[in-house]
């Protein structure tokens, strides 16, 4: 087999020597420098057995397994499998798959009998796929295929985490042709989109050939693409995204007509494994779209950041694949960016993958060597999901219904959804849709709404007739969900569908879609509040899109919930039923005792719940209410210490205590903690003894917290806080002044007449008084813990100051001398 030469091509022989001696192995290589294509070539003339190559996407698989057909020729055969397709001729020696369909294979066969190289590419994208494979992989070596050789294959990896393996890590050189980078951001007030679409049609100006521009998604694609169109009507202009046919994707991937410009317009999906023929220039929006999972309410959104530098790297190679190029990002160059993309399994829902872990046989997340293990909040609610699916019993092992669920190709919500309908290709019809995402095209999605019905009425009405479905449906779209939903009721035909189902109670065989679709999303019931708002049974408002047509429910199955700029935002629904609804709320409804304040009264409703929507309530009288001491207490907490009945009195004792506590070291004494929080954490201890039984609606009003504080205070300790924090100070003219406490301090303030003749400052708990000097208008003049320095060096100073402002008050020369006094009093005439 002769073969090109690439960078790679120079350790061939250290390659096939060091994946031959260790069972794991890690190859780092630059994008262009032939790990993709030439790796699984060389270890199939090495090795016997088949050669198991995983790509991240469904494209890459197709176009890789055509690039390596073409290189082998007749010497080889190559085959390849994803979810919706397969071409396996007999005797492949290299098989290409997506990660979701090897982690199939591996499950049902973990010995992998037959294979002896296994090839995990792009691991350096993270994806909750490429982990778990990883992971699996490598116990299944381990314990049931000792002879199997792991081979790792990214561009760009975490050196910390290579370093951790303790394997041997091979480097390829550098990409055949150098890429010139440089950097164009867009100006104020413009977005990367319309940057790349005046960076695109300037470089076709220019005269390149083939342009690869870098979008986050597939809206930012069409207005590039209509731009391109309008500017460059020579140019054949393509986009390029996941949810394209193979026939529309491979447009793309052809080798272009001699002498021909074209643009190619991609999400990611071009980032890795696809070589697009004849690109020299690369415009990097620098952005990409990835779901996170809102963990508080099971919601959904869409978050379009910063590229990492990882991907930045694979971006700007693919201008490097057939000779010298151009990449143009479109950030500024002082800009850093984070060394890689977050792993998806610290983001993602993991249902599915806790779904796999079972069918393998253990979910405990410590007994396997993660990159990153998944968190194990994360876990703990995908849990408590497939418990509730009645995929997994009590002690965490797969069920015969988790079994069932977990042969059907779909999320384990729709799974079940399937398993249970009593009507199967309604519902696999319902199932396809949803993993197809969007069906409709903009203008018919506008008009639609977020009305689920509408687009299963298009699908249903146009049936065979394909060709009226025009500006309605997007391309291809059809066609995916038809073959999604053979392929669901050929699996479901397989299995033993009868015996799987009744482990989880639901609400199958009733009729309608909403009926359906609880059975896959039972925790997003939602109840219309007014308008376009709605409450969902986890907690939390969204809106709903209502189209044009106005679609707004009473009660509906929130399918797709999104969390965008705008707020949460319901972009699927369905009507969900009278019929399905009571069956519902006869299953789950609870009924709390819900006490809250209504003007500083106690009152009581008895309340109906769907989960976190009311149904109903009923006023109760406290008096006639269960628990009603203990519920008053949690009142208390919940609504914190300002709703009792504070005086001002109260107060200012609690400020002199939290003081002596403050001090307690220094006086040898231990005072109790009586601040708000001290209180609130010892609330079960003194409020039942103030409550009145039965409680009535006015008695927090009623509670005297200067009598709560006393009883607080050691039997000991009861006489000493009027000795050690008075709450006055007498002046020296006879009249008392309040002090103020203030955490650990205790501050005096008077007007500076009301001070003359005062030197010494009390300081029975050890802390000097602080005085806070005021002028006769009550203004501060300047605070000091010594009076008698501040006779002796400032006053004179504050006396010049203040005698020509206030003439009608006594300046004496000498303060401690006269008497005091507090009334204004004529300067004599000289």
């Amino acid at each position: 087999m002769r073969l090109p030469s690439y960078p790679v091509s120079e350790i061939r022989q250290e390659l096939a020597e060091t994946v031959r001696a260790c069972p794991l192995t890690v190859l780092q290589a630059p994008p262009g420098t032939g790990k993709s294509t030439l790796v699984p070539l060389f270890l199939a003339e090495e090795f016997p057995g088949e050669i198991w190559l995983l790509q991240p996407r469904r494209a890459a698989v197709r176009a890789l397994a055509r690039r390596l057909r073409a290189l082998a020729g007749a010497d080889l055969s190559v085959g390849w499998i994803t979810r919706d397709g397969r071409d396996l001729p007999g005797g492949a020696r290299v098989v290409v798959m997506t990660e979701g369909v090897f982690l199939r294979r591996l499950v049902a066969d973990p010995e992998l009998r037959g294979v002896s190289c296994l090839l995990l590419d792009e691991f350096h994208e993270r994806s909750l796929a490429v982990d778990l494979s990883f992971v699996l992989a490598r116990q299944a070596r381990e314990v049931f295929a000792p002879a199997l050789r792991l081979l790792v294959l990214s561009a760009t990896l975490d050196a910390d985490w290579v370093a951790s393996l303790g394997v041997p890590v091979l480097q390829a050189g550098a990409q055949p042709h150098p890429v010139a980078i440089s950097y164009n951001p867009p100006g104020p007030g413009e977005n990367e989109t319309v940057q790349a679409l005046r960076v695109g049609l300037d470089r076709l100006r220019r005269g390149a050939r083939g342009i690869l521009i870098f979008l986050p998604g597939e809206a930012e694609i069409r207005r590039c693409l209509e731009g391109l169109k309008r500017g460059a009507p020579g140019a054949t202009i393509l986009p390029l995204y996941g949810r394209q046919t193979p026939s529309e994707q491979n447009l793309a991937l052809e080798p272009p007509p001699e002498g021909q410009q074209r643009v190619v317009v991609a999400t990611n999906v071009a980032e890795t494994s696809l070589t697009i023929p004849g690109i020299t220039c690369v415009i990097d929006g620098g952005l990409r779209r990835r779901p996170v999972i809102d963990r508080g309410r099971g919601v959904r959104r869409m978050v379009t950041g910063r590229i990492s530098q990882a991907s930045a790297v694979q971006r700007s190679g693919r201008a490097g694949r057939m000779g010298p190029g151009e990449a143009i990002r479109l950030w500024p160059e002082t800009e850093r960016l984070p060394p890689f993309d977050p792993p998806e399994i610290t983001t993602a829902d993991l249902a599915g993958l806790l779904l796999v872990l079972a069918a393998w046989g253990d979910i405990s997340r410590d007994h396997y060597s993660w990159p990153d293990p998944p968190p194990e909040e994360h876990l703990r609610e995908a849990r408590e999901l497939l418990e509730d699916l009645g995929a997994l019993d009590s002690r965490g092992r797969i069920t015969a219904r988790g079994e069932a669920l977990y042969r059907l190709p779909l999320d384990p919500r729709l799974a079940a959804m399937v398993l249970d309908a009593e009507d199967a290709p309604r519902a696999a019809l319902v199932a396809a849709l949803l993993e197809e995402g969007e069906v409709l095209l903009p203008p018919a999605a506008e008009e639609a709404g977020a009305n689920l019905e509408r687009r299963l009425e298009i699908l249903e009405q146009c049936g065979q007739g394909q060709g009226r479905w025009g500006n309605t449906l997007r391309p291809g779209a059809a066609r995916r969900i038809e073959a999604g939903l053979r392929r669901i009721l050929a699996t479901l035909g397989r299995g033993s569908r009868r015996s799987a189902r009744g482990e989880a109670g639901g609400w199958g065989g009733v009729p309608g879609w909403g009926g359906l679709l609880v059975q896959a999303f039972p925790d997003r019931v939602g109840r219309r509040l007014e308008g376009e708002r709605y409450r969902l049974i986890r907690g939390g408002e969204f809106r709903l899109l209502p189209g044009r047509e106005g679609f707004a429910p009473d009660w509906i199955v929130a399918v797709e919930v999104q969390q965008g700029p705008g707020g949460a935002t319901i972009h699927l629904a369905a009507p969900l039923e009278e019929e399905t609804l009571s069956a519902l709320v006869a299953a789950r409804e609870t009924v709390r005792e819900e006490y809250f304040l209504h003007h500083g009264l106690v009152k009581v409703r008895h309340r109906r719940y769907l989960g976190d929507i009311l149904l109903s309530e009923t006023p109760v009288a406290l008096q006639r209410a269960g628990r009603a001491r203990e519920a008053v207490v949690d009142l208390v907490r919940r609504e914190g210490l300002s709703c009792l009945g504070w005086s001002d009195s109260a107060r200012r004792l609690q400020e002199r205590l939290v003081f002596l506590r403050a001090h307690r070291v220094r006086l040898g004494q231990d005072w109790p903690d009586l601040s708000d929080r001290g209180l609130e954490e010892t609330l079960q201890e003194w409020l039942p003894a103030f409550l009145p039984d039965p409680p009535r609606a006015d008695c927090l009003k009623k509670i005297s917290l200067g009598a709560v504080l006393k009883s607080r205070i050691p039997w000991d300790l009861l006489s000493l806080p009027d000795q050690l924090a008075p709450e006055f100070f007498q002046l020296p003219d006879g009249s008392r002044q309040r002090l103020r406490y203030d955490g650990d301090r205790w501050i005096l303030a008077a007007r500076i007449q009301q001070l003359f003749g005062l030197q010494e400052l009390p300081r029975p708990a050890g802390v000097p008084l602080e005085v806070e000097i005021l002028s006769p208008a009550r203004r501060p003049v300047q605070r000091t813990s010594d009076l008698a320095g501040f006779w002796r060096s400032t006053y004179q100073e504050v006396r010049r100051e203040l005698r020509g402002r206030y003439p009608r008050h006594a300046w004496p020369e000498n303060p401690l001398e006269i008497l005091p006094g507090d009334q204004p009093r004529r300067r004599q005439r000289k």
